[in-house]
């Protein structure tokens, strides 16, 4: 580790933002460094194959990138990366969805990436209880936020996040014993 890399290390996050934003591509390596397996495990228990980690963990940096700009450090930086990595699965995950509608309607084949079908996703949301599958359709199919899910289902935003994170793991558990 050379000096400035040892100097930079020491900086908090949002520093090394700002540096990140005036050019200094060492600030953006120590940042990574710090928080790819942060990030790298929030995706692991939210998607269910190692392939949408991955590709989604790659745009989660690719749009740190792209949107450091617009960065005010005046604020943490953490939760301002998480929000990234947030709005990076909700569109993979709509892409996913939109792309099964399309082959669905085409040909009725399960997807060619080791995903499901369509017929196939329906039949593992049945699987849920009614609010489970409510939420899951609701946030991750949809895009409502957990926020708009919660109102609608008359209970409070954290229950409705930990009752997608169980669902998620059901449906996690469901299609690794399928494979």
């Amino acid at each position: 580790m050379n000096d400035g890399v040892r100097t930079l290390s020491k900086l908090s996050d949002e520093v090394l933002m700002t540096e990140y934003k005036l050019g200094n591509a060492e600030a953006f390596r120590v940042l990574y460094d710090r928080h790819r397996e942060k990030v790298y495990g929030y995706l692991s228990k939210k998607l269910y194959s190692k392939t949408q980690v991955d590709d989604v963990f790659q745009e989660c940096f690719l749009r740190l990138h792209k949107f450091r700009a617009k960065y005010d450090a005046s604020f943490p930086f953490s939760p301002w990366l998480f929000t990234i990595c947030r709005n990076a699965m909700v569109d993979y995950l709509r892409g996913v969805a939109r792309s099964r509608e399309e082959s669905i309607e085409g040909a009725q084949e399960p997807a060619h990436d080791g995903g499901i079908s369509q017929r196939e996703l329906a039949e593992s949301l049945a699987s849920l209880s009614v609010k489970e599958g409510n939420i899951v359709d609701m946030h991750f199919l949809r895009g409502y936020s957990f926020n708009e899910v919660a109102s609608y289902l008359k209970i409070q935003p954290s229950s409705a996040r930990k009752i997608s994170s169980r669902a998620i793991q059901k449906l996690k558990a469901l299609w690794k014993s399928e494979v």
